[in-house]
C-alpha cells in the first residue's frame, strides 16, 4: 500500500485527572467524569476529563509546550481548590490524518492493526460502529475503556468537519498512575511504549494465527441460502480478508467449483491487500509522526 500521501500529524487529546476533591466550578475543557469506585486505600476520588484544544485553544493538542503547560495549570487548579492527591490515569496520543477523503481508503489498513493488536493481547473487548442510515463506518475499536490499552480508528470528518481531519487513530493508556512532576517525559514514556506494544503485534506469527482464525470464522459462519455466491459472500466479508492466499481458502472450503485454479483466478473477488510489510511501514509512519511532535518542541 503507497502510505506516500498520508499526511499524520500527532499530538495529545485528552487526558484524565483523578483527585481527591471535586470542583465547585469546572472551566472550559474541563469535565467532571464521576467518581472512581472506591477502595481501601484511597477515600472517594474524582476523576476530571481534560480536552487539551477545548482548555488551551484550538491546535494546542499537537504542541508539546502547550500540553505540558495545561497539565502544569490543571495542578495548580487542583491544589488552590484544596486537592492533597493529584495524578493522571489515562492519556489519550492522536494521529490526524489530514489526507482529504481517505477515512475510507486507510480503514482496512487500520481495522488490519487494531486486529492485531488485539489478537497479540487477548483483547476480547472489539467493536465497530455503522451509521444506521447511511450506512458509513463509523469507527473501530479494541480494548476497554477501563484499564490498559485501547485503540480506535474513527471518522473524524463525521464528527466535526470542519477541522479538515479525515480520519483520526487515537492510542489511550488507561487505568495508569503517574505524577505531574516531569508531564513531558511522561508523555515520552507512553509513546514509546506504544510503539513497544505495536511493533510485538507486527509480527509473522501473529498476523499467520490471525487470518486463520478469519478464515476459520468466514468459513463457519456460511449461510448459502443468504447469498447467491461464495464470490458475493466474500464481497461481503472483503474488509476481513487480507490476501489472495485467504480468498482462496475460503473458496476452496466453500465451493468445488473453485477447486479448480484457472477458474478461481478468473473469479475471484478484487480485494484491498493488506501485507504485513504494510503494517509495519504504517507503523513507522506513525512513529515518524510522534517523533516529529517531540522534536519540533525540543528545537522551538
Amino acid at each position: 500500500m503507497d502510505l506516500s500521501k498520508l499526511k499524520l500529524q500527532c499530538g495529545i487529546d485528552t487526558f484524565e485527572a483523578v483527585t481527591d476533591i471535586e470542583l465547585d466550578e469546572e472551566p472550559t475543557g474541563v469535565r467532571n467524569m464521576g467518581t472512581r469506585p472506591p477502595c481501601v486505600e484511597h477515600g472517594k476520588q474524582w476523576r476530571y476529563k481534560v480536552t487539551i484544544d477545548k482548555y488551551s485553544g484550538e491546535d494546542s493538542g499537537y504542541n508539546l509546550d502547550r500540553v505540558t503547560a495545561t497539565i502544569e495549570d490543571i495542578t495548580r487548579l487542583f491544589k488552590a481548590a484544596g486537592a492533597s492527591e493529584l495524578f493522571i490515569s489515562r492519556l489519550d496520543i492522536r494521529f490526524d490524518n489530514f489526507t482529504p477523503k481517505s477515512y475510507d481508503h486507510y480503514y482496512k489498513l487500520n481495522q488490519c492493526l487494531l486486529s492485531l493488536l488485539a489478537y497479540d493481547l487477548k483483547i476480547k473487548n472489539r467493536y465497530g460502529s455503522i451509521d444506521p442510515i447511511t450506512g458509513e463506518l463509523k469507527s473501530i475499536c479494541v480494548g476497554k475503556n477501563t484499564n490498559d490499552q485501547q485503540a480506535e480508528y474513527y471518522n473524524k470528518a463525521l464528527q466535526k468537519s470542519e477541522l479538515g481531519i479525515s480520519a483520526r487513530l487515537e492510542l489511550r493508556s488507561i487505568g495508569e498512575h503517574f505524577d505531574l512532576l516531569h508531564p513531558s517525559a511522561q508523555i515520552k514514556y507512553f509513546a514509546d511504549k506504544w510503539f513497544k506494544i505495536l511493533g510485538k503485534a507486527a509480527n509473522k506469527d501473529v498476523f499467520k494465527a490471525l487470518k486463520a482464525d478469519i478464515n476459520n470464522n468466514i468459513i463457519s459462519n456460511y449461510k448459502p441460502q443468504m447469498f447467491s455466491t461464495v464470490a458475493e459472500y466474500l464481497a461481503y466479508n472483503s474488509l476481513h480478508i487480507y490476501d489472495p492466499n485467504q480468498t482462496g481458502t475460503i473458496f476452496k472450503a466453500l465451493d468445488s467449483a473453485y477447486q479448480n485454479n484457472t477458474a478461481f483466478y478468473k473469479n475471484r473477488p478484487q480485494q484491498q491487500i493488506i501485507t504485513l510489510a504494510d503494517i509495519m511501514a504504517y507503523i513507522d509512519v506513525l512513529r515518524q509522526s510522534a517523533e516529529g511532535f517531540f522534536q519540533a518542541n525540543i528545537c522551538s
